[in-house]
């Protein structure tokens, strides 16, 4: 009887105890549910939506840079990416092995590389990227549903060199790293957007009008200053220059003096941002702007402008040159020859030390400090790039007893090489400092103008009359007996200063056997349109001087400028910025044939039976480009400029003209930028008919007419 109870008694327990543990159970089920669907119900709302919903980034196109005259200098450029979901192949043997098939043939690699791609457990990997659209082509038309394609674009910069300090460059990410990319990144980018999809039961995106969606706002486009014709020729007499004269390198500044306009800029050694890599990264600086240097005699400018503006001397007054030393305190300043009387205007043609430090003798400290300050130097000229330096003017209260003469023939000073050119700037338009420029404009995507950059007067320097007295002294610079008997140039009213400058020594003071050469030059004298400066830095080989190394680069550039000017097809306008002819030298009188393809001595026996004169570079008989091209004009006895090679360009040099047709102006002249075809445009809005029709050969920088609506 005992025994029963006990064993009702336990069972009774062991109840007991489940139903206990079923109500604790119980409770614990509601408490959960009761933090679910009450407590934390926004969270678990949220992930649901999460798990049903995603937001998918819309990117916006980056903004293209022109040169001024709307050539493309960087765009994008659409490259492929290629993806697959190796867990999803798992046991799909057969459509693995087409798919390896198809990569190993469509990229040209074994199947083995794909297959342990595809072995991964993972849900994602990369098949291949950044492919040209030419070879991805192939394999988005074969439509494999096991293949995800990705577009990028990447910048693309179709003139490699060109501008590339200018330019800058872009990351992997698109933003803009230097230059006109990094300043103005904000604008080139634009704005993202996003779009939020529904996902069905498999994970894949269905697009949804009822879930929030914002359209993404393309970047600006940005036109520069810059003329590619003419950058193209200060880099290559440039480069020429530096590699003839094995130096270190050279920087060449090319401005129009009306509204200190940059029309070249450029810094050798040259990189391509295609590559930037590839390059060192000391050759992405700008180094017209960021490095500074002792300019030496071109600094002479300040102190004869500021004199004659003082009317403290007259251009023919004499100055005796002490035979060509000056000592002052325990310094002796000489002159490269030994001077005895010469008039002002002589003493700065042939770049007397001696003669200047007596003319800054009679101006004064403080006042040789404001007319350097006034000039522009020791301070920024805040042009619209990255890294300007502003260069080091002390203070007249921390001069030396000899600073006064060091100063005022460009030593104990640093200045930027566009600081030298925006000061010969002042003189060339009548003694008025300009604020640089480097942006023209900002347009739409539909090349609609947004903003027209204005130039910018900064302040008044000298007078008109001091202006206009300065010519002279800088003409009587290239002409005989001056400094710079190389730099003249046949036919043309040119003139300029030269400057040759001691490097810095190793181990102090100055060194012996490394200088700085230099020439600023002003063109045509009539009407100034033209500053040009060169500056050549440490020459090994020939003549270190200002005037044999930089006056004959001058020299070059400026002729193959002047026949550029004169080819009635090219497209700068000088005029539209100084309201005058460039000069009256350069109206047109003989057409220009076409001699592309043709040998060099029919080439030479057609121009010079029209009274032209030929001018060839590179290896070969064979001529494959000119400047002008055909249909320009020139004045009789001038030269046409030839490139030469081994033979004729092979046929699959022209380029085909892609259709572009119901595209929107950017992507138009995209197309057309990346097949290396120039365009005229007609019209904005979309493109409604095209001149050549799509599928034309043409040659190279050929112009496609762009009719819009």
């Amino acid at each position: 009887m005992e025994e029963i109870q006990a064993h009702e008694r336990r069972c009774k327990k062991r109840i007991n105890s489940i139903i206990l543990f079923g109500l604790i159970f119980a409770l614990i089920i509601l408490g959960k549910l009761f933090t679910i669907q009450v407590k934390d119900k926004g969270y678990y709302e949220n992930l649901a939506e999460r798990q049903h919903k995603s937001k998918k980034i819309l990117y916006p196109i980056r903004g293209s840079i022109y040169d001024r005259n709307l050539k493309i200098l960087a765009t994008n450029k659409i490259k492929y990416s290629f993806s697959a979901n190796p867990h999803s192949l798992r046991k799909k043997n057969k459509e693995k092995e087409i798919l390896l098939n198809l990569l190993a043939e469509t990229f040209n690699k074994p199947k083995s590389f794909y297959q342990n791609k595809l072995q991964s457990k993972k849900q994602f990997v990369w098949l291949e990227k950044d492919i040209e659209e030419d070879l991805a082509k192939k394999l988005i038309e074969a439509k494999n549903k096991n293949v995800f394609t990705h577009k990028n674009p990447k910048r693309y910069y179709p003139r490699n060199e060109l501008a590339a300090q200018i330019l800058g460059y872009t990351n992997s990410e698109n933003n803009g790293q230097n230059g006109i990319e990094k300043n103005f990144n904000t604008l080139l980018n634009g704005r993202e957007g996003f779009l939020v999809e529904q996902a069905d039961g498999w994970g894949r995106s269905l697009p949804s009008l009822e879930y929030p969606q914002k359209q993404a706002v393309d970047g600006k486009n940005i036109v520069l200053t810059i003329d590619g014709e003419m950058q193209a020729i200060v880099q290559e007499e440039l480069s020429k220059t530096v590699i003839d004269s094995e130096a270190k390198g050279g920087v060449v500044v090319l401005m129009n003096p009306k509204n200190s306009a940059i029309l070249a800029m450029a810094s050798y050694p040259f990189y391509d941002p295609n590559t930037t890599l590839n390059y060192d990264p000391s050759a992405r600086k700008n180094k017209a702007i960021t490095d500074i240097y002792e300019p030496g005699s071109t600094f002479k400018l300040v102190t004869a402008a500021g004199a004659l503006n003082n009317g403290i001397i007259s251009p023919d007054d004499s100055i005796f040159c002490e035979n060509g030393k000056i000592k002052i305190y325990r310094t002796t300043i000489k002159d490269s020859k030994k001077y005895g009387w010469l008039s002002f205007k002589d003493v700065f043609a042939k770049s007397s030390n001696v003669g200047v430090i007596k003319v800054a003798d009679s101006l004064g400290n403080s006042e040789l400090f404001r007319y350097a300050r006034a000039f522009g130097f020791g301070t920024e000229t805040d042009i619209e790039l990255i890294g300007e330096v502003k260069g080091i003017l002390k203070n007249p209260l921390d001069w030396s007893g000899i600073s006064r003469a060091e100063i005022s023939i460009g030593h104990e000073v640093a200045v930027t090489a566009l600081q030298t050119a925006n000061a010969y700037c002042a003189i060339a338009n009548g003694g008025k400092l300009m604020k640089p420029m480097i942006v023209k404009a900002v347009l739409n995507d539909q090349m609609e103008m947004l903003e027209r950059k204005e130039s910018v007067f900064v302040r008044r320097v000298v007078s008109e009359e001091t202006a206009e007295k300065m010519i002279p002294f800088l003409e009587g610079v290239v002409q005989e007996g001056g400094t710079a008997e190389q730099a003249a140039v046949k036919g043309l009213r040119v003139g300029g200063k030269t400057g040759t400058a001691q490097r810095p020594g190793e181990e102090g003071g100055y060194s012996q056997r490394d200088y700085l050469a230099s020439f600023v030059g002003i063109y045509p004298l009539e009407n100034p349109q033209i500053v040009c400066l060169v500056m050549i830095d440490t020459p090994k080989k020939g003549n270190y001087w200002g005037g044999y190394i930089s006056g004959p680069t001058f020299k070059r550039i400026t002729e193959r400028i002047i026949r550029l000017l004169r080819g009635a097809n090219y497209q700068i306008d000088l005029a539209l910025e100084s309201g005058e002819k460039f000069s009256k030298k350069v109206l047109p009188e003989i057409d220009v044939p076409d001699l592309k393809g043709m040998n060099l001595d029919d080439a030479k026996h057609k121009l010079n039976q029209i009274g032209l004169e030929i001018k060839f570079s590179g290896v070969g008989k064979i001529v494959v480009e000119q400047i002008p091209e055909a249909g320009g004009d020139l004045e009789k006895q001038s030269f046409v400029e030839v490139k030469l090679a081994q033979e004729k360009p092979p046929e699959n040099d022209l380029r085909e003209v892609p259709s572009v047709v119901g595209l929107s102006v950017r992507e138009a002249v995209n197309r057309l930028a990346l097949e290396q075809i120039d365009f005229a445009l007609v019209g904005n809005g979309f493109v409604k008919k095209q001149v050549p029709p799509p599928n034309s050969k043409v040659k190279i920088y050929s112009v496609c007419k762009l009719i819009c609506d």
